[in-house]
């Protein structure tokens, strides 16, 4: 389809330039389309893609194309299943996890549960389809309803602690370095963490502290 085409196109061009090769006509009308900057010279020789799809195809797609794969909002149970949609050809495995360091899980699950509403809500159809694929199909139609009928908060309200879990690493400090060590075990070479909007500066300190 059209994503994929341009995200072949794209990532094409990107090595071509960072590996200094000819670039084609059909690169500079891409590149000019897009408004890139195209002067800046290249600080090394290779330049890693890291490709965020989600749906089988766009993940067996990353596996051929791409140095990484950065899934976001993907559930736990369903990682190892899509690591192998990706394939197994040494692609960096780098979820984008959100996570939240709090003695008081309800705290943590508070601060995150906006972020779910939203992306599941919101967000066109991706996250939506990943969260309903991997066990949560009800779940996620009815905070999709909710956002789309303009009622946010029931929407929020309907983002369970399940959810919460099975999206984001949250609670206590051992609770969390025990979830993100079952993320690596389950193929995460390269998780990349992400503090929730509104944590207060003393929480995302201490997320660093323990997840670092």
């Amino acid at each position: 389809g059209f994503f994929r085409r341009n995200i072949v196109f794209h990532a094409g061009s990107l090595r071509r330039r960072s590996e200094k090769q000819e670039s084609s006509a059909q690169d500079e009308q891409g590149w000019d389309k897009l408004a890139t900057v195209r002067s800046r010279k290249p600080q090394r020789s290779h330049i890693p893609i890291y490709i965020a799809s989600m749906g089988p195809k766009n993940n067996a797609l990353a596996g051929k194309i791409a140095d990484g794969w950065t899934p976001i909002w993907l559930p736990y149970r369903g990682l190892r299943d899509a690591i192998a949609e990706v394939g197994g050809r040494g692609v960096d495995v780098a979820p984008c996890i959100m996570a939240c360091v709090c003695d008081d899980v309800e705290r943590a699950l508070e601060l995150i549960r906006p972020h779910v509403a939203y992306y599941v809500g919101g967000m066109g159809t991706f996250y939506r389809d990943a969260v309903s694929r991997f066990g949560f199909a009800e779940e996620a139609n009815r905070i999709h309803d909710h956002w789309q009928a303009g009622r946010r908060k029931e929407a929020v309200r309907s983002v369970s602690a399940a959810l919460v879990h099975e999206l984001a690493i949250a609670g206590n400090a051992e609770a969390c370095r025990k979830r993100l060590s079952e993320y690596r075990d389950a193929g995460a070479t390269l998780p990349v963490l992400v503090v929730p909007h509104g944590a207060p500066p003393e929480m995302f300190m201490k997320t660093i502290e323990a997840l670092a």
